[in-house]
């Protein structure tokens, strides 16, 4: 089994290797920096459907619509909040739907 000293060594220096490299991972500034990697365009006919899909969606508030699942399935009601027991009230749910 390794020991972490030498584990760590062995991380670093693989590190090292591909900072050296010229990778997409690079520290400038003391900042560790990545660059993100490059989208790959859709195929047309999945533009098409995507587009299609897209027109048939309702168009609705993101707050509204956890409002109503929350209506369905209380989710609001299981987290836990400073100085309240447990998120039981309506207000609460817009609060935090709206947060």
């Amino acid at each position: 089994m390794e020991d972490e000293p030498a584990a760590a060594r062995r991380r670093l220096d693989h590190l090292d290797r591909a900072l050296a490299s010229g990778s997409t991972v690079r520290i400038e500034d003391g900042e560790l920096v990545i660059t993100p990697l490059a989208a790959e365009e859709l195929p047309e006919d999945c533009q098409r459907l995507q587009a299609l899909v897209a027109e048939r969606l309702p168009k609705v508030e993101l707050a509204e619509l956890l409002i109503e699942v929350d209506r369905w399935c209380g989710f609001t009601k299981a987290p836990s909040f400073a100085g309240r027991s447990t998120g039981s009230s309506s207000s609460t749910a817009g609060t935090t739907c709206c947060a």
